[in-house]
């Protein structure tokens, strides 16, 4: 699971395919989860 900041204004839909970079830490719970620092779409 990946938490988008409020200031991240993504449109993405089913089946795009993005590039998230993460600080590295992995929370203990499930599902897994991630603080992301930068998202990008790669192909819609």
């Amino acid at each position: 699971m990946v938490g988008f900041p409020d200031k991240e204004k993504l449109l993405l839909k089913v089946g795009d395919k993005v590039k998230i970079t993460y600080t590295g830490l992995v929370m203990e719970t499930y599902p897994a989860q991630i603080d992301e620092m930068k998202i990008e779409l790669i192909e819609q």
